[in-house]
């Protein structure tokens, strides 16, 4: 693993936190700024959850693979740089989870959209069907 060392960092970690921190930052204020408009709007609820959870969850894997990266020094302690690691892994993990179950609800909220927009065409359809028929009414 090649280390960039720079005198005065706080270990021998892969990345100084001079470079590292102010992209966490810019994640920071992307999420806070997607978090306040998911309230906005016609945001399912459900959906709303959902992706919240999922910011929440990128929050924390962002925060420990920039401890893992700028902060934890693999050589002085690596079990901690390996939990760190590892909760990163089972923290993507539980993201894409919960990126599925996003996906679940968008499609059922999608075929239910789609069931009212055929229900509601073969409705039209059947009155002016009706309308056309001598002698009979919708």
């Amino acid at each position: 693993m090649t280390k960039i060392g720079f005198s005065g960092s706080l270990a021998a970690v892969e990345l100084p936190a001079i470079l590292t921190l102010p992209i966490f930052g810019m994640l920071l204020l992307i999420g806070g700024w997607y978090w306040i408009r998911l309230g906005r709007g016609l945001v399912l609820p459900i959906r709303r959850r959902l992706r919240r959870t999922g910011l929440l969850i990128a929050a924390v894997t962002a925060s420990l693979a920039l401890a893992a990266v700028s902060f934890i020094d693999p050589e002085v302690m690596p079990i901690a740089y390996l939990l760190a690691w590892t909760a990163v892994l089972v923290l993507v993990f539980v993201a894409v989870s919960v990126a599925l179950a996003d996906v679940a609800v968008t499609v059922r909220v999608h075929q239910k959209s789609r069931d009212r927009r055929m229900l509601r065409d073969a409705r039209a359809i059947r009155q002016a069907m009706a309308a056309e028929e001598p002698g009979k009414s919708a």
